[in-house]
């Protein structure tokens, strides 16, 4: 019986050259696995590399993705933000200058009524009960005055948004 290793047989009698054989056969097959081994290491490693890198990748552009609509919202917000005070400041401006453009009117409608009884008192008579009493000519004239000046109030003071008459 001879002696058996891996593939190989060996006679009772081994020469030299059969151990050289064997052991050169055996380091060759042990590196060969060794070898194929490796290779198939590198092989499944390569194998999960493409994976990996598609996942990293979209990771990647999806938190890109995120970040800029997230700071696209943002800023959008912001935006809006900065449009809705700068209205309701132009609202608050607004109402302001309307309220003194009313104020003005006013006044100056009353400053008219003033003058119209105060021509009226000027060239009339005052009589009981604070009746005054004037020719027509008087009369007219302290109306057209009057009107005139309810008009010039008008042009200079009446705002389209609202409507005061006299």
């Amino acid at each position: 019986m001879g002696l058996v290793v891996g593939k190989f047989q060996l006679s009772k009698k081994p020469t030299c050259q059969d151990i050289i054989t064997l052991l050169v056969e055996l380091s060759f097959n042990k590196g060969d696995s060794q070898m194929e081994k490796e290779k198939k290491e590198v092989k499944h490693k390569q194998s999960l590399i493409i994976p990996i890198t598609a996942i990293l990748i979209a990771i990647i552009i999806g938190g890109s993705i995120f970040a800029t609509q997230y700071y696209k919202q943002k800023s959008y917000e912001k935006q809006q933000q900065i449009k809705l005070e700068a209205e309701d400041k132009a609202k608050k401006d607004e109402a302001t200058i309307e309220s003194q453009q009313k104020r003005s009117l006013q006044r100056c409608l009353s400053q008219a009524t003033e003058d119209y009884w105060a021509y009226m008192e000027t060239n009339g008579t005052k009589k009981a009960n604070d009746v005054i009493w004037a020719d027509d000519k008087y009369w007219d004239y302290a109306n057209k005055v009057k009107q005139d000046t309810i008009d010039n109030c008008n042009e200079r003071y009446r705002n389209k948004s609202f409507q005061m008459w006299d």
